[in-house]
């Protein structure tokens, strides 16, 4: 399918793509599967399916995908995906282009392992085209994992290259467990036993304006966002800073961040605060 992003697909083409990820899926977890044992590994004792065997698994891939550096490729946001990128990182702006293959494939594996684990907890969860009637919803279209219990979507392809790429960029430490705090809220989310963040159906996750031609955006955030998890809020802006085009960033106040940037769009900036938020607030979803 072409390279369209899933923000921008139809109906049809987020169907199709929706089938070529489950497609890809068995082949990505024969590449890891395939991976561990080249190390000297066992990888039936190590993918038992449990949430905690992604704490080791993690250690493992975090060790090679930080061995290696991207390649020094300028930052062009109007540059294609790589062709041979599973579909899940053709279709967004997940992952940095550069990136070398054995990294892609071990976070592609991962991905697999991932969604595995989450199923295995939560067999009633399902794969589902993400859909919003927020026209911009960030996960519009995306392969998300659903249950009838939640309203929540579950994108763990973002989640992994998030944390991949920070971990990568030298933004965090390592944290061994945190793929296995992630399966096992997700677990207990998909079976309905926890409480979501509450938030008013019609209001967004977040929503980006721009007055002009000058660069600056208004980054609006849902006010249960910017009250109850407003530290986080403070530690996305000074990620943000460190992305390249983006040349100021500052929270006008407690619900809304001023943005000057090159080169970003109100969809791309909306994209990436949205990703951001759900991945490090794992009650959003």
């Amino acid at each position: 399918m072409a390279m369209t992003h899933y923000l921008e697909m139809t109906k049809r083409q987020a169907a199709k793509a929706l089938e070529e990820y489950l497609a890809e899926r068995p082949a990505a977890l024969a590449r890891l599967r395939e991976q561990i044992a080249a190390d000297d590994l066992d990888p039936e004792a190590l993918l038992d399916g449990t949430p905690a065997s992604l704490t080791p698994l993690w250690v493992w891939v975090a060790a090679r995908i930080t061995a290696v550096a991207d390649e020094d490729i300028p930052f062009d946001p109007h540059a294609l995906p790589e062709p041979w990128w599973p579909s899940w990182a053709r279709y967004s702006a997940d992952i940095r282009r550069g990136t070398p293959v054995e990294v892609v494939t071990l976070l592609d594996g991962i991905v697999a392992y991932l969604a595995d684990v989450i199923t295995t907890g939560a067999p009633q969860a399902e794969w589902q085209v993400g859909y919003h009637r927020i026209k911009r919803y960030h996960l519009q279209n995306h392969p998300v994992l659903k249950s009838s219990v939640t309203d929540s979507d579950i994108y763990p392809a973002g989640l992994v290259a998030v944390i991949a790429n920070r971990l990568r960029r030298g933004m965090d430490p390592l944290r061994e467990d945190e793929f296995t705090d992630y399966a096992t809220a997700v677990i207990t989310k998909l079976r309905g036993e926890n409480e979501p963040v509450p938030m008013a159906e019609e209001d967004p996750l977040v929503e980006v304006g721009c007055d002009g031609d000058d660069g600056v955006f208004d980054v609006g955030l849902h006010e249960k966002i910017a009250h109850e998890h407003s530290r986080k809020v403070n530690r996305m802006v000074k990620d943000l800073v460190t992305q390249p085009g983006i040349l100021a960033a500052h929270r006008e106040d407690r619900e809304v961040v001023l943005v000057s940037a090159l080169d970003w769009d109100a969809e791309q900036l909306e994209q990436w605060v949205a990703n951001w938020l759900t991945a490090r607030i794992p009650e959003l979803g």
